[in-house]
């Protein structure tokens, strides 16, 4: 359970109803008077009226808020003792006016779509069965080409039966490719869009946060209704359920967008943030702030956030932004009450953080802590970049691109960042040690939002490829990621080799360079059917959904190679497994042809150069450049 707050009580924050009177709580350590500011209209307009909160002891503010006030928005406003501050949102409002500056009173049962009592989350896919697939709401749909009637909007996610020329797009798509959760980029509500202009095309990613508990108003159909973007955003989830797909939300509770006027500093100056030496905002997210996790009212905000998404919006799973600033106790304790509401809970988040924290390395959520809170996944970027290359330099090359001292780090990746004894982990980038307690704690990925996308790295780096050698190579990557013993995540478009025109950071570049082009599904259907079977065939076998490090070890074995570039993976089932076989998989990352001796015996391979088919062999096999081959004992 989580610990005891500041405090002899503890209120519940936000507006509750205590009896027949509503009330709004806010927690303010500094405040020495709070007084609430009603208007009609969610932006502009005259106050309505102005009402004292009342102390409760311990920090706790409160008022009644009487019946005629429903349906009216708010702000609160503290002074300090010296002067009044500037008026702000309640940190912990659940409804907003447009861009979000103003709290809204408001009914949550008259947001519920038709049907939405029955909806739970996601059933039966445990956290090393799930295949994750990361998209950004407004990218998926916000094309005009291909007819969606919800252009950049949460409904966009309710429509089905769209085509592009015979081909499934949309919500279909991504049924028919097998993946399990769709991970979303922010979807809370943020700052960089302006809610009034959204005639005026204005990209962002969203990681500057405003209001946490509050779904993004440009993606809404209308941002000035309280209630739409929270009803909208439940149809999201509940459409995304009924095709079977889970819904993991992009969480950024590290830093704010604002820093001296964010609601967190002016309900409490100084008291949710780091500060460094010389009393400034600390800033290990590079985003002009860090929040201070370990404070017990940040912590509290953060557990009792999440778990508000999860029961009042079903949500199925969190990725947590930069993690590595958070501390360990918050991420434990996160994990401990999420889980308790469902155990099937999906956490993961960065292993790192982007700059310097003066909080003590030791006590935060760093990748190389992560024994310490072993039900949470983290991203391994030794497998990423020993893949295609380190991320920031366009022009280096990885395993599937040619690289000839990335093998250790693949293999790192492969055994899902576990301690395996035939790995020289003095050759793996960015560690010298595994930091996984299991495989299912390790992310494993070859490209995400960031950075350049696998099609654009490839042709980066190597630009003397032909585009079908540089297809064989995404093909090999893919391959290295769908078998390798991580929870397997894909960026958006991947799998029919998505470019984002060489833009690296496309954070606010316009839709022309972020929407997902749906077109390229025909251009690269090979891919694209591909990239479809290989997920299938993750699902249909167990070995790779390996749970424990000594499992890993047991099953999992190398075979000695000469070659350099070609990793030869065996996988030897357990013995209470009666419907696995012994699998050798054998991976080229070399430009040119490989021979490899088969062990003794015969094999049938059923994968070969980015094609599934039956063909049995003994003796040696000849690998193509730039491939995966994959073969099971023949029975």
């Amino acid at each position: 359970m989580c610990k005891s707050l500041p405090g002899r009580q503890q209120l519940k924050l936000g507006i509750s109803d205590a009896g027949e009177t509503a009330m709004l709580t806010l927690w303010s350590s500094t405040a020495v008077e709070v007084r609430l500011k009603i208007y009609r209209e969610g932006t502009g307009g005259e106050v309505l009226t102005s009402i004292d909160f009342q102390s409760a002891e311990d920090g706790y503010w409160q008022v009644e808020i009487e019946d005629e006030w429903w349906d009216n928005f708010y702000t609160v406003q503290i002074f300090d003792g010296e002067k009044w501050l500037d008026e702000s949102i309640d940190p912990y409002a659940k409804f907003v006016g447009v861009n979000g500056t103003r709290g809204f009173f408001g009914d949550p049962s008259l947001t519920q779509p038709a049907g939405w009592n029955d909806d739970t989350w996601l059933a039966g896919v445990p956290r090393e069965k799930a295949i994750i697939y990361e998209l950004h709401v407004r990218d998926f749909s916000i094309d005009p080409q291909y007819g969606f009637q919800y252009p950049g909007k949460f409904l966009a996610f309710t429509e089905r039966g769209l085509l592009y020329q015979g081909l499934p797009i949309g919500v279909d798509h991504l049924v028919e490719l097998g993946v399990t959760h769709i991970h979303l980029l922010p979807v809370f509500d943020y700052g960089s869009i302006d809610e009034t202009r959204l005639d005026q095309p204005v990209y962002n990613w969203g990681y500057d946060p405003v209001n946490y508990n509050v779904p993004e108003g440009s993606y809404s159909t209308n941002p000035y209704d309280p209630y739409s973007r929270v009803k909208e955003f439940k149809t999201l989830v509940q459409a995304l359920h009924q095709a079977g797909i889970g819904v993991i939300m992009d969480v950024v509770y590290n830093h704010t967008g604002a820093s001296r006027n964010s609601s967190f500093n002016l309900l409490d100056p100084g008291y949710y943030y780091r500060k460094d030496a010389e009393g400034e905002f600390s800033n290990a997210s590079a985003c002009g702030n860090e929040t201070a996790s370990e404070a017990p009212m940040m912590r509290r905000y953060i557990i009792e956030s999440m778990q508000y998404w999860m029961e009042e919006y079903h949500i199925d799973g969190f990725r947590i932004d930069l993690m590595g600033i958070y501390d360990l106790e918050t991420i434990n304790e996160l994990c401990e009450r999420l889980t308790s509401i469902n155990r099937d809970v999906i956490l993961y988040g960065e292993g790192w953080a982007a700059g310097v924290s003066p909080y003590p390395a030791a006590k935060r959520a760093l990748k190389g802590n992560a024994k310490f809170f072993p039900s949470v996944g983290v991203f391994s970027d030794e497998f990423r970049d020993g893949l295609k290359g380190q991320w920031t330099n366009h022009k280096a090359r990885g395993f599937v691109s040619g690289a000839v001292n990335m093998s250790e780090s693949v293999k790192f990746g492969l055994t899902g960042a576990v301690w395996h004894n035939q790995i020289d982990y003095s050759k793996v980038i960015y560690t010298d040690e595994p930091w996984a307690s299991s495989p299912k704690q390790m992310i494993s990925y070859i490209s995400c939002h960031d950075g350049l996308t696998l099609a654009d790295k490839i042709k980066q780096s190597v630009p003397e490829a032909s585009e079908k050698q540089r297809v064989a190579m995404h093909k090999l990557a893919s391959t290295l990621v769908m078998t390798s013993m991580g929870i397997p995540l894909i960026h958006a478009g991947g799998e029919f080799a998505r470019s984002k025109q060489m833009v690296d950071n496309s954070f606010e570049s316009p839709d022309t360079i972020n929407q997902i082009d749906w077109s390229m599904k025909l251009k690269h259907q090979d891919l694209y059917l591909y990239m479809k079977q290989l997920i299938a065939f993750r699902k249909d076998h167990n070995i790779f959904q390996l749970t424990d490090a000594a499992k890993v070890n047991r099953q999992i074995s190398f075979l000695e190679v000469e070659a350099p570039q070609v990793i030869a993976m065996k996988l030897s089932p357990a013995r209470s497994d009666s419907v696995e076989t012994e699998m050798l998989l054998l991976f080229n990352g070399a430009a040119s042809h490989k021979s490899m001796q088969l062990p003794p015996g015969q094999w049938r391979t059923i994968m070969q150069n980015g094609a599934f088919l039956r063909i049995d062999t003994e003796g040696a096999v000849q690998l193509d450049p730039s491939s995966a081959t994959i073969l099971v004992r023949a029975q």
